[in-house]
């Protein structure tokens, strides 16, 4: 087609990549009034939340499980649970196994995965009660932070 038959369309944002992430930013800006176009270079939109064939005959969900850092605000906001979203806790919430036949499972209870962790190491399972303090509060220092404008030095200084 000719460059001066074109028609020019402009766009207040451009989202590149149809992944959860990028849908949601997408919802986000057109919510706002922006007018948006995403971008994609595969087949089918959804990222890391997607469904497909990885070997043949073989459906594999990518890390569409994954779900415990879907913010309940995104979910009421997109009404989410409307369309048939539906969350279910997992317990254990991790498993690991090894090429030795060993194997390790992560559970909600600490105290059960520190008993898991004591199966193999001693010393791992003494630390993990201090582990899990220091993610508890480092995670603390960012969470009231999702989901809104980036902080400024001084709010972050105040944690």
């Amino acid at each position: 087609m000719p460059s001066e038959d074109r028609r020019a369309t402009t766009y207040d944002a451009i989202v590149v990549g149809a992944g959860h992430n990028g849908l949601v930013a997408s919802f986000y800006l057109a919510k706002a009034g922006l007018k948006v176009v995403v971008l994609e270079r595969r087949d089918f939109v959804g990222g890391a939340c997607a469904t497909e064939e990885l070997f043949e005959g073989y459906r594999v969900s990518s890390c569409s499980y994954v779900c415990w850092m879907l913010q309940p605000k995104v979910i009421g906001d997109l009404e989410l649970e409307r369309h048939g979203f539906a969350y279910q806790k997992l317990d254990p919430v991790q498993f690991n196994p090894y090429r030795d036949g060993d194997s390790i499972f992560f559970w909600e209870d600490d105290s059960r995965t520190e008993d898991e962790i004591r199966r193999l190491n001693s010393h791992d399972a003494a630390a993990y009660s201090a582990w899990n303090d220091f993610w508890y509060h480092a995670s603390g220092l960012v969470y009231p932070f999702l989901l809104q404008d980036a902080p400024t030095l001084s709010q972050v200084s105040d944690c």
